[in-house]
């Protein structure tokens, strides 16, 4: 009978262990970005870095970018202009999915993230605009920022 409960015991520690490494980990994998569409490829240029974040340059005011995380569904954290945050982390739930400001919109629909700019002037071209998404414990960004030809 011991032999049964130390062998229990053996079985349980090694999934606490082994829970506890891939917590230390991070736990979550990453986003898996895929770009569905670019409005205009010569004006829009999307890349996705090492750790699964979107960077969108727009070289106009004005365009739409649709992205699929194929392996989540996420919702709006936080979204912040600059040095501002335009929302606190809101409970209503049609925030978590749909916001709209004065540069443009962002939609998202399960897996998909639609991102259209209607008024991404000159204004914004030193200020990045940076969405967090998330889906339980895993997270990602798209930084979006207004360049100039010079750049």
């Amino acid at each position: 009978m011991r032999k049964e409960y130390f062998t229990l015991l053996v079985i349980a520690l090694g999934y606490i262990l082994g829970g506890c490494k891939e917590e230390r980990d991070g736990g979550w994998p990453a986003f898996k970005w895929k770009v569905e569409s670019v409005s205009n490829y010569d004006e829009i240029k999307v890349g996705i870095d090492k750790n699964s974040n979107v960077i969108v340059e727009l070289y106009s005011n004005a365009g739409e970018v649709i992205l699929n995380a194929t392996n989540y569904n996420p919702w709006i954290c936080d979204i912040k202009v600059g040095d501002i945050w335009e929302k606190e982390k809101s409970t209503k739930e049609s925030d978590w999915h749909n916001r709209t400001y004065e540069w443009g919109t962002i939609n998202i629909d399960g897996h998909i993230a639609n991102l259209r700019f209607s008024d991404l002037s000159e204004e914004y071209k030193d200020i990045p605009i940076n969405i967090y998404l998330e889906d339980g414990d895993a997270f990602s960004s798209i930084f979006i920022k207004r360049m100039t030809e010079e750049q």
